[in-house]
């Protein structure tokens, strides 16, 4: 749990409590047994003013809302904080690297993908029941196993059977076209879907297959990791490097914590589908 994770992962760390100084704070303190001596102190800071709430976020690097019941918590103080001080980190996983370009991404592929994060955060996204939630792992498996040329199980009592996930991605692919034309997208940044609707029929894996048909693996990766001559602002080269930094801190962390091989895991994940 995140309490047993800061007690037993964080030498030094503060519980700051903000709000109303209610019974379920104290409960919650209680039921959970957080330390409260000197090295994770309890500092009760009640209702903050709207001038100081900016400092408060800034401050905080966890945000926990303890309630009784599943719907009194309304999302204010989430909405808030992210209009105030955004998105520190956000991870988009099964995105590979794009082995065709000089440094593994593009612009195109970073436009695409700050458009898809817009699309997912704009789209509605009903609760997954248990039934649904087996149905998306077998999809998991299913695209992890074959890629493009798989069918996919349709989620919905509306829409049963299969679809492949050509025709899903098509669909997809439009409707985030639709997005960006009403968000003022012109003609030639429109062109990224000529480009990801090409790529839907033939993907980079795809692609990278056809090309070693003619060359070893070893041949085209030496092709392709030439020193690039572009230049890079110092000032961004910084940040960037102090980024990579901070997330490698991060990665170190996270290793720790997880005990499981990959092997293991997949193995894990797959039988729970069997």
């Amino acid at each position: 749990t995140l309490v047993d994770y800061v007690n037993t992962n964080i030498m030094s760390a503060s519980l700051s409590i903000a709000g109303t100084d209610s019974d379920i704070v104290h409960q919650f303190i209680s039921k959970h047994s957080i330390q409260t001596d000197s090295s994770f102190p309890t500092i009760v800071l009640g209702i903050i003013p709207n001038k100081d709430i900016n400092k408060f976020f800034a401050e905080i690097d966890i945000l926990l809302l303890p309630t009784r019941y599943v719907n009194e918590v309304e999302p204010l103080v989430i909405l808030e904080s992210l209009k105030n001080d955004g998105i520190e980190y956000l991870e988009v996983r099964s995105i590979d690297l794009n082995p065709f370009t000089d440094i593994g991404i593009s612009k195109l592929d970073l436009d695409f993908l700050e458009l898809l994060i817009t699309f997912c955060a704009l789209s509605d996204s009903p609760p997954i029941d248990d039934e649904e939630a087996i149905v998306v792992k077998e999809n998991i498996r299913r695209s992890s196993e074959a890629g493009q040329d798989c069918l996919l199980i349709n989620s919905t009592l509306e829409d049963s059977g299969e679809s492949s996930i050509k025709d899903l991605t098509l669909q997809m692919l439009e409707n985030m076209k639709d997005l960006a034309e009403s968000l003022g997208w012109n003609a030639i940044s429109l062109d990224l879907f000529d480009a990801y609707i090409k790529r839907n029929e033939t993907p980079l894996s795809t692609k990278l297959i056809g090309e070693l048909n003619n060359k070893s693996l070893l041949e085209f990766i030496i092709k392709q990791s030439q020193h690039t001559n572009k230049k890079i602002d110092p000032k961004l080269k910084s940040m960037f490097d102090l980024e990579s930094s901070e997330s490698h801190k991060k990665y170190l962390i996270n290793q720790k914590e997880d005990n499981i091989d990959f092997e293991s895991f997949l193995e894990a994940f797959r039988g729970e589908i069997k």
